[in-house]
């Protein structure tokens, strides 16, 4: 199946409210929309095992199994979607943005030697931090390192640092030369809901669908 990624503008503190206060409707929706689908029933009963512990304790990873991981990541991608109006999100892309493009981006991991196990590049070394979330599709909720979850969903001061990012990458020759074999789009189709995001003083999610 191919994906591709959209942007959308969001308010952070209207998603910190919703965080708290719309975890039981989203967790409903989404079993229920299981239900109907006909799912088999363990997919299903691990969706309400794991739904009860959102419900709970809120929209953590730390210290969940990894088998439950993805079940959250769908959690999170129903609550935006659900609450769109809610946290004031509105689209922003003005055409969807290939993962053929952003695997191109900066990659949070280096290797020493081609045989060698990637490992993270250290901060004080790396001239991305947001950027890198795009290569490597995605970074969970509060969590500060890239993760293959499908989504981002930036702060306000993260999404003015990606701002900076883009603008920096675009000026490198490694941008200039990515730019050139995608006329525009990294301009265009992710400067660009970046920019609008700012502009409303609202900060920035991404998805793959």
């Amino acid at each position: 199946m191919s994906y591709n990624g959209s942007f959308h503008s969001f308010d952070c503190g209207k998603l910190e409210h919703a965080l708290t206060h719309a975890r039981e409707k989203v967790v409903n929706a989404v079993v229920n929309e299981m239900r109907e689908l006909n799912f088999k029933p363990d997919v299903v009963e691990r969706c309400v095992r794991v739904g009860k512990r959102v419900v709970e304790s809120g929209f953590t990873y730390a210290g969940q199994p990894k088998g439950d991981l993805k079940v959250i990541d769908h959690f999170v991608s129903e609550l935006f979607y659900l609450c769109a109006s809610d946290i004031d999100s509105v689209p922003e892309s003005p055409e969807f943005l290939s993962p053929r493009i952003t695997a191109e981006l900066p990659s949070y991991f280096q290797k020493s030697f081609f045989w060698s196990r990637p490992k993270p590049i250290p901060a004080a070394d790396s001239d991305y931090i947001c950027l890198t979330f795009f290569h490597h599709a995605g970074r969970r909720l509060g969590e500060q390192t890239p993760s293959a979850c499908e989504y981002i969903a930036l702060d306000l001061r993260e999404t003015e640092l990606l701002k900076n990012e883009l603008e920096k990458f675009l000026s490198s020759s490694e941008g200039e030369q990515l730019d050139a074999l995608y006329p525009n789009t990294i301009r265009k189709d992710f400067l660009g809901p970046v920019l609008s995001a700012l502009g409303k003083g609202k900060a920035l999610y991404a998805r793959l669908s």
